[in-house]
């Protein structure tokens, strides 16, 4: 699909102009026109009015048969089949001749065009007493809109009793019918078959105004007058469609106020026009574009998860290393008031073993010091899942899961799968160095340490910061191999 905003004409839509006729009767006309054909309500019509449900679809048989509509943007998709053969004309000028369908559910595409009005034909053609059809499913309309937003616009509709907003003239009246304007709901529309009825409407800040209403064996032609540009349609059908596309125009000025006429056309007091709503259709600037919403989400979700993760990684560390530092300088106060009390106690109890270890300091032996390990070695089969940090995606846009942080803390992992897991293959170590060392026996005793020592010790460990191997904030956590966009 083109950049932009994609609006999609229904084949069922008078807004598509069919030669030589839209519809040729009852059963199936193709060979000589169009035939309109609904799934859901057993194909081509067996009988006038009845509801049409399911997919629609239009079909010919007849070489030279054609279809045409005006639109304004900058890419247009013809969506359906055929084993023939098809020319496409755009803005007068051959585009494509004698060509089959372009395949996937397209016939004809063309894209980066001038972002301006263009008039679009296609016509069919077949080998005579081929049994060759075309069918012709729906259309597709790329509009970018004048800031730049490429988003979802916002849709403003108005109902057709909202008279605040419509004015009517001539003779009107407000009908209601089951499955009008849905089959899940019933809503009033209002319906005229006098010769010269009109209804308008005006409105400022839009950049398109689509018209929808009732299509019904009956209707017949009508004008739609935008901003004193006149076109003429023909809403018969032999189906009841409860809600149709009647107009569709993008490319207008936000900045100017709009004025949008319909008018009855039909000479005849049993032909008829009804209006169920108009939909304004303006730019959201809260919209992302289809192709970069998840890149830039994505973009924004990292700047705030890695802020996130950094203050969460500055938080836990300076926390780990006040209470190990916080731990050590009051048991070192608790062992200097106990030292002073027995020294109080008279020189012959100075030389009494004192029940403390010693200290290490900044220059004791490694070798004074006993390690803690914990081994993790999962099984086989044993799959390792760290928590979601959002923000970061696999090449396939799925959504990536880091390894959880832990500091000195070592991981051998395979790829990450397809699900954003990882299983580990080797095994974890956490070395954990305690603070003071433990005697191998009861019987292994220190010998009695100074309370200046003791000061000395507790300004040495302060000065001493954080430990050998711990991770600091300019750091980041481990991450799936290629797991962040390119």
């Amino acid at each position: 699909m083109g950049t932009g905003w994609n609006f999609t004409v229904d084949d069922s839509s008078s807004f598509i102009t069919y030669k030589p006729f839209e519809d040729g009767g009852l059963g199936d006309r193709t060979l000589v026109g169009w035939e309109p054909s609904w799934s859901g309500s057993g194909g081509f019509p067996t009988a006038f009015a009845i509801d049409a449900s399911g997919q629609s679809l239009h079909s010919t048989a007849l070489d030279g048969a054609s279809l045409s509509f005006q639109f304004y943007g900058n890419a247009v998709y013809l969506h359906g089949s055929t084993n023939g053969t098809l020319d496409v004309t755009i803005d007068n000028n051959v585009v494509y001749s004698n060509g089959s369908a372009m395949g996937d559910g397209l016939l004809y595409f063309a894209e980066e065009l001038a972002t301006q009005t263009h008039y679009i034909t296609m016509t069919a053609h077949f080998t005579p007493d081929s049994e060759q059809l075309l069918q012709f499913d729906f259309a597709d309309v790329t509009y970018t809109f004048s800031d730049g937003s490429q988003g979802p616009p916002l849709e403003v509709p108005y109902p057709n009793t909202n008279t605040s907003v419509f004015q009517y003239t001539g003779q009107w009246s407000e009908a209601s019918a089951a499955g009008v304007p849905s089959p899940t709901s019933t809503a009033p529309h209002h319906i005229t078959s006098q010769y010269g009825s009109s209804v308008s409407m005006n409105f400022t800040g839009g950049e398109a105004v689509a018209v929808y209403g009732v299509r019904d064996w009956g209707n017949w032609i009508y004008n739609v007058t935008m901003d004193g540009y006149k076109t003429q349609y023909n809403g018969s059908t032999p189906w009841k469609q409860e809600s149709s596309l009647l107009f569709f125009q993008a490319g207008l000025d936000p900045n100017q106020t709009h004025t949008i006429v319909l008018t009855d056309d039909a000479d005849q007091t049993y032909f008829r026009f009804m209006l169920n709503s108009v939909s304004v259709f303006q730019a959201n600037h809260t919209s992302s574009e289809p192709s970069s919403t998840t890149t830039t989400a994505g973009s924004a979700t990292n700047s705030v998860s890695a802020g996130s993760a950094g203050t969460t990684r500055s938080t836990h560390t300076g926390a780990i290393a006040g209470g190990v530092v916080g731990s050590i300088a009051g048991l070192l106060l608790i062992i200097g008031l106990f030292l002073w009390m027995f020294r109080r106690r008279g020189s012959s109890k100075s030389s009494d073993v004192s029940p403390f270890p010693i200290l290490p300091t900044a220059s004791s032996s490694s070798s004074g010091l006993r390690s803690l390990k914990v081994d993790f070695a999962p099984t086989s089969g044993t799959t390792y899942t760290g928590p979601v940090m959002s923000g970061v995606y696999h090449r396939d846009m799925s959504m990536g899961q880091p390894l959880t942080y832990a500091p000195a803390t070592t991981f051998s992992t395979n790829a990450a799968s397809s699900n954003g897991a990882s299983t580990a293959t080797g095994t974890a170590h956490t070395e954990v160095s305690p603070v003071a060392g433990v005697p191998s026996s009861p019987s292994e005793h220190a010998p009695a340490v100074s309370v200046d020592r003791i000061i000395e010790l507790i300004a040495q460990r302060i000065d001493r910061g954080l430990p050998a191997g711990a991770i600091g904030d300019d750091i980041a956590p481990p991450r799936y191999p290629g797991s962040v966009v390119q």
